[in-house]
């Protein structure tokens, strides 16, 4: 279904979703909002065990992500179907290691301290920084001038900045949604339909909170929104730029003053954690929500809900009615922006221990500038994991399905250049120029490209990280009385040192923006 893309009065950096504050986020961990199409195609940790030397002596490359749906059974035949292309262009063969979601994080932080053959890999939210600070990525400037041209010609500079630390890049964004909608609902049109209920794409809190009110009434037995622990909607009533960690951030992007405040004194958190407590008493909100184990989208699926978060992007309906199994609408409260923090939550780096690092940008290069290569990383192989349809789009092929599938990664986001990739079906064919929009519209930030050296406060990100595990599944899914809660809650933030963190901040923003030239 198409929709109008929001002109910008900014909501909030991506969410901490790699700190402990807002693991989960306003999407569930299994449905990462970036994914075009659900999958299948579970398997083992990573697939395949790296080499230095390809065949013939050429360089033998080491591509290590992430995956959503789990480790594809045929990536070897992937992996091949990419060597016949780059190895005529660089000289060089590449390994593709996709690890399981859930591990990621944990293995490449092993990999990369233990020097294992790494020569590019996803960099992705607040380690990217940590990777920085433990000198373990290569500066890019030069690299991207001489070989990585074709990038700079795909990747808008204001986005390129975003994988800048200390005026240096360290990492290189993908072309995806580069901007993002918080306060985003997705809405079951059967129940809608049912019961004579019209909605717009974008609406007041006030006014979804009508629709939900006629739908808990008409249907009591039906949660009638959906949520996940551990920290539920906590993300969906942001306003800020995180600057990183989401406990020191700006209010409404820096647009008046780049003053660092406590995010959770912020009226704007105050109002809406009140919001959710209402939604809490009015019984929108299951009350075992704190021990809710399975995903929005499977709960809306089984037919238990009738809408969840999300965060909004050309496409996201079509992605949600496939995952739900209903047709689903798209309700928008807040309207999008673009941070640093959104940007650096996938960027490709290349590590300072790569055997080949002239080669590892040779590959990013040819990533991010062919279809062919981008089709097959996102898609898998025509003929055999997708077809052409009469309309141009693709779609399985007959008898096959996302579980059935040997590669289903529906993930050109991560790979490079999504715009080069063919069109799921479902999606309106322009869906890229959609993207391309939504993505220009978003007004960055004002401290787009300031990265926090977050060295000297360990101990109180860690302190204050634990504070919010304590304090946030319970604020963030309706379950505790802010009016009660939050006075300790900032005592215990004080206690863990929150206004140190604050004044760190603080300064290393003001030199940076004076750095910048900016007021």
């Amino acid at each position: 279904m198409k929709r109008r893309i929001l002109s910008i009065a900014l909501t909030l950096a991506l969410a901490c979703s790699l700190t402990a504050c807002a693991q989960g986020g306003g999407a569930d961990p299994a449905d990462p909002q970036e994914s075009q199409s659900a999958g299948g195609g579970a398997g083992e940790t990573s697939a395949t065990s790296p080499s230095s030397a390809g065949s013939e002596g050429m360089a033998r490359l080491t591509a290590v992500y992430f995956s959503t749906v789990g480790v594809p059974t045929e990536v070897t035949l992937v992996q091949d179907a990419v060597n016949e292309i780059i190895r005529g262009k660089i000289d060089a063969e590449v390994e593709l290691m996709p690890i399981t979601w859930g591990s990621y994080m944990q293995q490449i932080q092993l990999m990369l301290a233990g020097g294992e053959k790494v020569d590019v890999f996803v960099g992705r939210g607040a380690p990217f920084f940590s990777f920085y600070s433990n000198n373990q990525l290569l500066p890019l400037d030069d690299f991207l001038d001489q070989y990585g041209q074709g990038i700079k010609d795909v990747i808008e500079p204001k986005f390129l900045d975003g994988g800048r630390i200390d005026g240096k890049l360290y990492g290189i964004t993908t072309n995806r949604d580069l901007a993002l909608s918080y306060g985003h609902f997705l809405l079951r049109q059967d129940i809608l339909d049912r019961h004579g209920i019209a909605v717009e794409p974008v609406m007041t809190k006030a006014e979804l909170e009508a629709v939900f009110d006629q739908v808990h009434a008409a249907e009591p037995d039906l949660l009638t929104l959906a949520g996940y622990a551990p920290t539920a909607f906590y993300n969906q009533g942001n306003t800020f730029d995180e600057l990183g960690d989401g406990f020191a951030v700006l209010r409404n992007l820096g647009k008046d003053d780049l003053t660092v405040v406590n995010r959770f004194k912020a009226d704007e958190f105050v109002d809406y954690v009140r919001l959710l407590r209402r939604w809490f008493e009015k019984g929108f909100i299951s009350p075992d929500i704190a021990s809710e184990t399975e995903p929005s989208t499977a709960q809306v699926k089984s037919g238990r809900a009738f809408a969840y978060c999300d965060f909004y992007k050309p496409g996201i309906e079509t992605q949600a009615s496939k995952i739900c199994g209903y047709p689903m609408t798209s309700v928008q409260t807040q309207e999008s922006a673009t941070t640093t923090t959104i940007i650096q939550n996938a960027v490709w780096c290349i590590p300072s221990h790569s055997e080949h690092p002239e080669k590892a940008m040779q590959y990013l290069n040819e990533v991010y500038t062919s279809p062919d290569l981008m089709n097959l990383l996102s898609w898998g192989i025509e003929g055999k994991h997708y077809v052409e349809t009469a309309d141009g789009h693709i779609d399985f092929p007959g008898g096959v399905t996302s579980d059935s599938s040997g590669y289903n990664m529906a993930a050109g986001w991560l790979f490079g250049n999504q715009y080069l990739t063919k069109v799921w079906v479902g999606d309106d064919l322009d869906i890229w120029e959609q993207l391309e929009d939504f993505n220009s519209s978003a007004v960055p930030s004002k401290a787009m490209g300031f990265s926090f050296d977050t060295t000297d406060y360990v101990t109180e990100i860690a302190a204050i990280t634990n504070v919010c595990n304590e304090y946030i599944t319970t604020l963030g899914s309706g379950l505790a009385d802010p009016d009660v809660v939050l006075p300790q809650m900032y005592d215990a933030l004080e206690k863990a040192g929150i206004d140190k963190l604050i004044e760190g901040k603080q300064a290393q923003l003001d030199a940076w923006a004076e750095l910048n030239g900016i007021r």
